[in-house]
């Protein structure tokens, strides 16, 4: 359970860089975690821990990227 909530923390550092210091074009850094994540642990965390990070990342944005607003 330590290291999930230290691959969570890992992933807002990552959301947190791509954000300050990039513009434009940004490299997906959590793309790349959740990859690594997944085939180091399984399938099944690799879900959770891909749909756990895109609530993050919805989170920290502030919106909700992926659904649209009707």
């Amino acid at each position: 359970m330590k290291k999930f909530l230290l691959y969570l923390a890992v992933a807002y550092l990552a959301v947190s860089v791509q954000a300050v210091f990039f513009k434009g074009i940004k490299p997906d850094f959590v793309l790349v975690l959740v990859c690594f994540y997944s085939l180091k642990y399984g399938g099944l965390k690799g879900v959770t821990y891909g749909a756990l990070t895109g609530l993050l990342i919805d989170t920290v944005n502030g919106f909700l990227s992926s659904a649209p607003m009707f």
